[in-house]
């Protein structure tokens, strides 16, 4: 390319430029239009898809939690006599309660997160304590019928230093939702895990949060959002496991989870399919003891306590804690308290185990819209299916999948892509033959070399400087008094029951690929110099010698030396003495005739 610029005229060079530039230019426009083979995930427009969305990968790693507790209450010295009163009666069974909550894994090996109110049985938690005193005034005014239940409860609640209460969790467990087992055909399809411990939990009247271990391992669960990340007037969702859901079908009794093999099919399945509610933050607040709080609009209900909220990239923003007894509005505790208690449990960054990573690459799968996305979104639920035979809920989006990836999807977009590559390809080379046409052409019209006085300047290769090379819900239930009704936690009403439950680097270039760099074999030039006298055959030293002036026949008489002509200027300004040249010894550029 060197040898064809040079002896083009600036005008001609600048064609060339302009063409090489106009090829350049139009190529990458070209490679931009949207390939057969790719399927790129665009970004959703719609606010409804993009929760429908973060709602099918979040459903899968919310969880029931379930808890079968026994008390009994004493109260020493409280009858006329001053003896003790215990109840139930001496001899009698303990009371049994249950408690329904919900809550989130936060990492593929079994941390949970929910509300401490729904996994802390002791007299930490208000909820427990008011339940036992009620129940207690209902036994103790049967074994002494002179007093009321509610005479009994006011003089329980008035003598609390005198009272005793024993509780003990004789089962806790956590239950996998329908959108993560499928639909359940017969009691032994439902799968639960016992919790181990609570690992790191505050009281129920401060934050309220409480972190729970169970033994899973490489199953789905949500990220902890960032704090703050959430406005008023956002939208944000609940899922979570509400009572009113129960109790609308018939009364279904969470209790009978403690025993599947007791209930049937149906009423499990109602009880472990989780419900979705959707609302805005209407405020942000914080409560009497400092803790932050959002309130939401009406997503949650008795039951749904520990649920998470999430946004609609299916980050946990808070979960479900406390509401009034109207439901009207509901109380979530924020990620930015969340997240101590995460960093406390040792769990603030995650890794992704397969089973979340392929379920979430099928998901951006399926709402992409690419070419080939469901073909793509197939094929990663088929290895979630095979690889996770327990995975139930990836069966019905296997065969919606399946459903569209038909042969057409892929098919004709490739063709598209091979014909589009095709056009692509053919414009380039139509370009560079354009080029290179151009190139030819202006040889053809101009001089090959332009005339060069005896003694002037060849073309002389300016060597650069090498370049550097670059471096470069199961809401916990809350426990209500079995009278009455009023603010307190949406938790599910104990039911009292009369037995006992049994990762490609970015690659630096070395020195040895950094830019290009002369082989040390090529000599260097120095510009060549006229000499103050006549010029004179020149014997070349290198490839790269200026040629011979041109020296007339021996036979020819040689003209004797003219006389110096008047000096003429080169358009840079320099004095030219030679009469026959056409351009500056000194900067090369033309002589004024």
């Amino acid at each position: 390319m060197a040898l064809f610029l040079r002896r083009l005229t600036s005008r001609s060079l600048s064609l060339v430029v302009s063409l090489i530039v106009l090829s350049v230019m139009i190529a990458p426009a070209l490679a931009a239009v949207p390939a057969a083979s790719a399927h790129a995930l665009t970004p959703r427009q719609h606010t409804d898809q993009a929760n429908t969305e973060a709602v099918q990968l979040a459903s899968p790693a919310v969880v029931r939690i379930v808890s079968i507790i026994e008390a009994q209450l004493i109260c020493s010295g409280c009858l006329s006599s001053g003896g003790d009163i215990q109840s139930p009666a001496a001899g009698q069974n303990p009371f049994v309660y249950g408690s329904a909550g919900s809550g989130a894994f936060i990492t593929p090996d079994g941390y949970i997160l929910t509300a401490d109110h729904v996994v802390d049985h002791t007299v930490n938690n208000p909820e427990d304590v008011q339940f036992i005193l009620s129940a207690a005034s209902q036994d103790i005014a049967q074994q002494y019928p002179s007093n009321t239940p509610d005479q009994i409860l006011t003089f329980l609640q008035n003598n609390l230093n005198r009272v005793t209460i024993n509780m003990q969790v004789v089962l806790q467990k956590v239950f996998l939702s329908t959108a993560y087992t499928g639909q359940l055909f017969s009691t032994g399809d439902v799968q639960s895990f016992d919790v181990t411990r609570i690992v790191t939990n505050s009281a129920v009247n401060q934050d309220d949060t409480a972190i729970i271990k169970v033994e899973a391992n490489d199953m789905p669960y949500l990220p902890i959002a960032p704090p703050n990340s959430i406005n008023v007037g956002d939208q944000v969702t609940a899922i979570a496991y509400p009572a009113d859901a129960d109790n609308a079908l018939r009364g279904a009794d969470f209790t009978v989870l403690a025993d599947p093999s007791q209930s049937d099919a149906n009423t499990l399945n109602s009880l472990l399919g989780a419900s979705v509610n959707t609302g805005q933050v209407t405020a942000k607040k914080n409560l009497a003891n400092g803790t932050p709080v959002y309130e939401a609009g009406s997503i949650s209900s008795q039951g749904s306590s520990g649920g998470p909220v999430i946004d609609n990239q299916g980050r946990i923003i808070g979960f479900v804690d406390a509401g009034p007894s109207t439901d009207r509005l509901t109380f979530l505790v924020p990620s930015e308290v969340i997240a101590q208690y995460v960093k406390q449990s040792g769990n603030s960054n995650p890794t992704p185990g397969q089973f979340e990573t392929l379920w979430t690459k099928a998901n951006q799968e399926q709402f992409a819209s690419g070419n080939c996305h469901w073909t793509q979104a197939a094929s990663n639920y088929q290895k979630l299916h095979d690889q996770y035979p327990h995975f139930g809920g990836v069966n019905a989006l296997l065969a919606n999948a399946k459903s569209h990836a038909t042969p057409g999807e892929c098919t004709s977009s490739s063709l598209s892509a091979g014909l589009l590559i095709g056009v692509c390809g053919g414009v380039l080379v139509l370009l560079i033959a354009a080029v290179l046409g151009a190139v030819l052409l202006l040889r053809r019209r101009k001089p090959a070399v332009a005339a060069v006085p005896a003694g002037g300047y060849g073309y002389q290769p300016q060597l650069q400087s090498p370049s550097q090379p670059y471096s470069g819900p199961g809401t916990p239930s809350t426990l209500t008094p079995a009278s009455g009704s009023g603010p307190g936690y949406p938790g599910t009403a104990p039911t009292i029951t009369s037995q006992g439950v049994p990762s490609a680097p970015p690659i630096t270039p070395t020195p040895a690929s950094g830019a290009y760099a002369p082989p040390p074999s090529a000599p260097v030039q120095p510009v060549y110099q006229p000499p103050a006298t006549p010029a004179t055959p020149a014997t070349p030293s290198s490839p790269y010698a200026p040629p011979p002036a041109y020296q007339p026949p021996a036979s020819t008489p040689v003209a004797p030396a003219q006389p110096p002509v008047a000096t003429r200027y080169c358009a840079n300004g320099h004095a030219v003495t030679d009469p026959t040249a056409q351009f500056c010894p000194s900067c090369g550029a033309p002589v004024a005739q």
